[in-house]
């Protein structure tokens, strides 16, 4: 059905607002009325406003589908936010268009509403969607069921009942804002004032837990408490899209406004008589309440006395764990905690003391104050006695490996539990914040790793192989394998961890493993050895080579693997800071690494030396006595660990079902990609991946920058031109460095197809790749003319692989172009762009430049803040330290 149009003539400028509830509607009408004639669509008459003002002329919302003047309207506007008014909209839309008249849909954040935005926009270019946060008024609202949201639902209870009730942990979000302030915004879009975008945000652009919420209006009236209540059922899903225009101010004075809440009044009419007479006796007896209150002082001064204790022992604490001095830290947060586990049982007498005379509420915030001291210093015990069951473990100290890793694990998630918690509250001391969004990475991993401890450090004997890569001779894992570890668990306790060159195991092979094209050929090797396992883009399949191929030549067989590269290796020692090798009468920093380790692993190196394993050996031994000397700053120790793990110069692999959560999570370097396969959306990727196949150190004076261009072509098709500029610092014919031999692979969208190759701006013709070694291996081969590609197809991905050579002292530059038919339709009204960009472990963050064209017939409706739009471009650009993704919603003008 439609909404009916009946014949009524009015004026040739008025605007129509269609809210069926008529909160913001009313409001709004009477904003306009002074300067526009006003059709109000609503469900209840204007408390007279029709008398009051002849430029409001008022509808009664009666039936489902509502009678509506057929008038001219310089402005059609729709509020609905809870959906309900929808079945109409196409109608509205259509005489929007017919009329020439701006239409404006005001919703709110139901389930559906991301849908609902790009059918208003595919429906009409004119079109502005406003996404309407929950409001609230000094008045109650709750009552109107269309209405109902936590904010309301807060107000009635606390002016009915003084309390309110939050659900579950209060951690759901609440999208608030002042009903006049949701109006004013709405009536600025009305004039023209807000014209830049077609979406709009008006609510906050940083929305607070409903814990929070419910805090702020406790604050406003002490006397009203906070409840907690068990869910009921799931709650809805809210999905829009995002980065459209905030309207409200970047921070929202939302506390004020709960503050325009006469909630105190309300609470005081709306007591019972049973507290009516409470606070008759509490005023007749209010003399000897205070008498007795003196006599038990003593619960005030002893909470005082040991919160005070509590938070100095703290901060003590804090500054010992940044000194490295862990110890006492240790020390320090046990008492802290004992501290605030006092305060916090006299603090309940207080607070008994407080109800007996009407202000319980006024001591409750200093008690919870108390409470926090007491979670932060718990949560920091917690951890570090996970720490000393794990060290217990794997030092052989423990009894009961398995109940004491279990433990630990508990801890450490009890503690992780507990801080997201407090960080969900808004509780969380700045100090501390800053530093646990540093650490975010370590802490998302340990989250999804915690349970899987037990069966990978102490079901048994483990082993595991440590890789240690050299960057500064790329390969696609991270680096050449120059070196390997044997790390030996037995119930946790570390029985063996010994450092191995890899010649000491590559001489061992006796049968052949055959090896990728590009190695036999341009390397070249007849056989694939450990050191160059790692081959493969997809690091979880190297990992599986070289697990097979350390069988195949020592008999070892491994649970997992480890990887680490130069960068890693750098950034613990830019932590703990230089490092005394006695051995050797050097000083190791992260400056002088590199060149100091070629210096004694590489110079006068042949195969069977020890001199390699003997030097790693005694640097990492003298890092470990660094560690235990306990001068280490532990917490940017923490930090290096997780941002080398998020940035790939730390890879974990795992021969259990832990290895999907880490492949999923990208800390394992795979080429997994979880997007889903849909019409509406194109599914782009980007990977180089780089192998130094030139037996030398170049990658030490590389620099690289790579920059995106793709253009969506109105007929469907995804042109993309991909351009890769290297410069090599090093000095001709001087080692380490030298000309860069590079196997450059371009990993691009499944159906993607090459169109053209470019070297520093000349096309080159191209030629399949000769990959038989019967072909190229036999005496009197010529290449063919052109350039060789190699063409694969890896995990949804097609691969496109070729030599190319970066001469020392030069700048070189390779621009790959490529398009596929997985773009958008004649007839579709809107689509989705997602990007995923692959970053190759070991290599450093280098700068990165994107630019998309998108056809004229459409809108960007959603993107990301960084992404800048110029006309029918968007485009961006940064330093690119880890994988990275994107997305962009687009809509039919």
């Amino acid at each position: 059905m439609k909404p009916a149009l009946f014949s009524a003539k009015y004026s040739p400028n008025i605007i129509l607002i269609i809210d069926k509830v008529g909160l913001i509607g009313e409001r709004l009408a009477l904003k306009l009325s002074s300067e526009f004639r006003v059709v109000l669509v609503s469900k209840k008459l204007l408390e007279n406003y029709e008398k009051k003002n002849e430029n409001i002329i008022h509808v009664p919302f009666l039936k489902k589908f509502p009678s509506i003047p057929d008038n001219k309207y310089s402005k059609i506007v729709l509020i609905d936010q809870k959906g309900l008014c929808l079945d109409f909209l196409p109608t509205l839309i259509k005489k929007a268009n017919n009329t020439n008249s701006d239409f404006i849909l005001a919703l709110g954040l139901f389930s559906t509403v991301r849908n609902q935005i790009s059918i208003t926009l595919s429906l009409s270019s004119a079109a502005k969607v406003v996404l309407l946060g929950d409001v609230f008024d000094n008045r109650l609202i709750f009552k109107d069921k269309d209405l109902k949201s936590s904010i309301s639902d807060f107000i009635y209870s606390a002016q009915k009942f003084g309390r309110m009730q939050v659900v579950g942990e209060g951690l759901g979000r609440a999208y608030t804002v002042f009903v006049d302030d949701a109006v004013s915004k709405l009536r600025d879009i009305l004039e023209g004032k807000s014209s830049s975008s077609s979406l709009f945000y008006i609510f906050p652009k940083h929305t607070v837990s409903e814990l929070t919420l419910a805090h702020m209006i406790q604050k406003n009236n002490p006397e009203i408490t906070i409840d907690f209540t068990k869910p009921i059922g799931d709650k809805e899903t809210i999905s829009y899209p995002l980065h459209g225009k905030y309207l409200l101010e970047d921070k929202y004075p939302l506390a004020s406004k709960i503050k325009k809440i006469n909630i105190k009044n309300a609470v005081i009419i709306s007591e019972n008589k049973v507290t009516k007479r409470k606070i008759k006796r509490v005023k007749y007896f209010s003399f000897f309440v205070w008498v007795l209150a003196l006599l038990l002082f003593a619960p005030l001064v002893f909470t005082l006395f040991f919160s005070l204790l509590g938070l100095g022992t703290l901060n003590y604490a804090r500054g010992n764990l940044e000194k490295g001095k862990i110890a006492q830290a240790k020390s320090s947060l046990h008492l802290s905690q004992t501290f605030f586990y006092i305060g916090k049982k006299t603090s309940d007498v207080l607070l008994f003391q407080g109800r007996i005379v009407g202000r319980e509420n006024s001591l409750k915030r200093f008690s919870d104050d108390i409470d926090l001291g007491y979670k932060i210093s718990k949560g920091t015990s917690q951890v570090f006695n996970a720490l000393d069951y794990f060290v217990k473990v794997f030092s052989g100290e423990s009894q009961d490996p398995i109940n004491n890793v279990i433990i630990g694990k508990n801890d450490l998630k009890s503690a992780i539990m507990m801080l997201e918690k407090i960080k969900a509250e808004g509780k969380v001391p700045v100090f501390l914040m800053e530093k646990i969004e540093r650490i975010d990475p370590l802490i998302k991993f340990l989250s999804n790793t915690l349970d899987f401890l037990p069966s990978i450090l102490v079901e048994g004997q483990k082993t595991y192989l440590v890789l240690f890569q050299n960057s500064m001779e790329l390969r696609p894992g991270g680096g050449l394998i120059d070196s390997y570890g044997i790390l030996k668990l037995n119930k946790g306790k570390i029985t063996d961890f010994s450092i191995h060159d890899v010649y000491d195991a590559d001489g061992q092979l006796r049968g052949h493993v055959e090896p990728p094209f590009a190695i036999r050929r341009y390397l070249p090797s007849v056989h694939l050895y450990l050191r160059d396992s790692n081959f493969e883009i997809d690091f979880v399949k190297s990992a599986s080579l070289a697990s097979n191929i350390l069988n195949a030549e020592t008999g070892e067989k491994v649970a997992g693997v480890i990887a680490i590269d130069t960068s890693f290796i750098k950034n613990i020692l830019r932590v703990i800071g230089p490092v005394n090798v006695p051995d050797y009468k050097e000083i190791i920093t992260a400056d002088n690494f590199f060149e100091l380790t070629q210096k004694h692993t590489e110079k006068d190196f042949f195969p069977g030396s020890t001199q390699k394993k003997d030097f790693l050996r005694s640097l990492y031994g003298a890092m470990q006595t660094k560690f235990v000397s306990g001068n280490v700053s532990y917490f940017p120790l923490i930090q290096a660990i997780s941002d080398s793990l998020v940035q790939k110069h730390l890879i974990l692999t795992v021969n259990n079902d832990l290895q999907n959560i880490l492949a999923v999570n990208g800390w394992s370097s795979s080429l997994l990609d979880k997007r889903k396969d849909d019409p509406l959306i194109i599914n782009d990727f980007l990977g180089i991946n780089e192998a130094n196949l030139g037996a030398n150190k170049a990658n030490f004076f590389i620099k690289r920058k790579l920059s995106q261009r793709l253009t969506l072509a109105e007929e469907g098709t995804v042109e993309e031109s991909v351009s890769i500029s290297y410069f090599n610092s090093s000095i001709p014919n001087k080692w380490p460095g030298g000309d860069y031999k590079n196997y450059l692979r371009i990993i691009a969208p499944k159906n993607s197809l090459l169109s053209e190759i470019l070297v520093d701006g000349e096309r080159q013709m191209i030629v399949p790749a000769i990959t038989d070694p019967e072909t190229y291996e036999k005496k009197g081969f010529l290449p063919p003319q052109g350039l060789e590609v190699e063409t694969a197809y890896e995990s949804n991905k097609n691969i496109y692989g070729f030599l190319v050579i970066v001469p020392a002292g030069k700048l070189k530059t390779i621009t790959v172009k490529y398009n596929f038919q997985n773009g958008i339709s004649e007839n579709q009204s809107s689509f989705n762009y997602s990007h995923k960009l692959f970053k190759q472990s070991g290599t450093e963050d280098y700068p990165f430049e994107f630019s998309l064209t998108y056809p004229k017939t459409y809108k960007i409706i959603s993107r990301p803040e960084e992404l800048k739009v110029e006309g029918h471009i968007v485009s961006f650009s940064k330093n690119i330290s880890r994988d990275e993704e994107f997305s962009l919603d687009f809509a039919a003008r």
